[in-house]
């Protein structure tokens, strides 16, 4: 039995305020932390099994603005400034894997993590931000019926978090060296939109997403060179989930490389292992 904590979805970034861009996002921060108990179990001396119960909070701070006509006044607008913060959840899933030890040079394992349904409740906070094209005998008109629409309150979303399968083969020619390579595969497909109810009687805030199915592939490198030091290298390669139909900026890059090396120093019953990664 065992108990792991970790986090599987994290994003967070800040856009100018008046960047052009606003109307979709201008600041976002997505958490997320997952308690995962598990119980493993040894079958033969080659095969090993395991499953768990993941237990992830979630919490989403969004900010971004909208542009609302004003329907007197042709070409008109006024716009808005929204603010959801603490919009969190608690959501369950569960985790099988298997682990086979061909030889001792040979190692695979195999391990799918199941989706996770949240429905986050949080607060939001509108400001008035200004008008466009409004002759100033009618601004505060505009402001007042602003003042009628836009009240504060609550607003919630339901997000489907993706299930994934992810596998590795490990070799370890020498009792030195250790080579590793695998691949994840995650489900984004189930990712279909970003949906915020917003208080009273105003519209539902929708974004499409559709976003695709996707794969990371890694590979690590791992000597001990001296019986007190260890050095590593690896590489990911990572897609990109958003397709160009349903382009969006709640993630700001597309197709990853990231680079990676260690370091690890033993000392009688200490150990210090230090780590950089270039994205």
């Amino acid at each position: 039995f065992g108990m792991g904590e970790f986090t599987r979805f994290g994003l967070g970034f800040e856009y100018p305020h008046d960047w052009p861009g606003r109307c979709s996002v201008y600041e976002v921060s997505l958490l997320s932390a997952s308690l995962n108990p598990s119980l493993a179990w040894k079958a033969t001396d080659k095969l090993s099994l395991a499953a768990g119960v993941e237990i992830m909070y979630v919490t989403l701070d969004l900010k971004k603005r909208a542009k609302t006509p004003v329907a007197a006044i042709p070409g008109a607008s006024f716009e808005v400034d929204s603010n959801i913060q603490n919009a969190d959840d608690v959501g369950l899933g569960f985790n099988l894997a298997a682990h086979y030890q061909f030889n001792d040079q040979w190692a695979f394992g195999i391990q799918y993590r199941s989706k996770v349904r949240v429905h986050a409740h949080g607060d939001v906070a509108f400001t008035y931000l200004g008008s466009t094209g409004v002759p100033p005998q009618f601004e505060g008109v505009v402001q007042q019926g602003y003042n009628n629409t836009f009240r504060d309150g609550g607003a919630d979303s339901t997000v489907i978090l993706p299930d994934s399968i992810s596998a590795g083969i490990a070799w370890s020619p020498t009792p030195e060296l250790s080579i590793e390579a695998g691949a994840v595969w995650t489900r984004w497909s189930t990712f279909r939109s970003l949906n915020i109810h917003l208080p009273y009687d105003l519209p539902t805030s929708e974004s499409r997403k559709h976003w695709k199915d996707v794969w990371r592939f890694n590979v690590g490198v791992e000597y001990d060179a001296l019986d007190w030091l260890t050095l590593r290298a690896g590489y990911v390669f990572d897609q990109s989930p958003m397709t160009e139909r349903y382009e969006d900026y709640l993630v700001p890059t597309d197709d990853r490389h990231i680079y990676s090396f260690g370091v690890g120093f033993k000392w009688e019953a200490w150990t210090l292992d230090l780590s950089y990664a270039y994205i």
